[in-house]
């Protein structure tokens, strides 16, 4: 039997967060939808590859792996953002008369959120 570690569901359910943003930037005919596409991209490069093996890529097209790192650290970044927004849109679409009752489960998938996106962001010295 194969399980599913607890990064493993996280990232993936993060990602679809950010994927629900981008969703929600494409229908309202932002110019940001295009921006995060691209960053989502690079993320889903991260998840599938590694952040190493993202980093040896990057590098070996002639780029100092200093700004390879700011480049994993700022689309992190921009997972984060982009997966918290999503959450926050879900939350509005649910059915719940006092939305007082999500404030702790929201807290809490922030920072189960945050947690994955810096879990992305972090590399092992290469």
């Amino acid at each position: 039997m194969n399980r599913i570690s607890f990064f493993e569901l996280t990232k993936w359910l993060t990602f679809s967060c950010s994927l629900y943003t981008l969703w929600n930037l494409f229908n309202s005919n932002s110019v940001l939808w295009i921006f995060l596409c691209l960053a989502l991209a690079f993320i889903f490069l991260c998840l599938l590859l590694g952040t190493n093996s993202m980093i040896n890529i990057i590098c070996k097209q002639g780029v100092n792996i200093k700004l390879a790192r700011l480049i994993i650290m700022i689309s992190s970044l921009i997972y984060f953002i982009s997966s918290i927004i999503g959450l926050l849109n879900i939350a509005i679409l649910l059915p719940i008369e006092d939305e007082n009752h999500l404030l702790t489960p929201l807290t809490a998938l922030g920072f189960i959120f945050g947690g994955a996106a810096i879990g992305l962001g972090q590399a092992k010295d290469l």
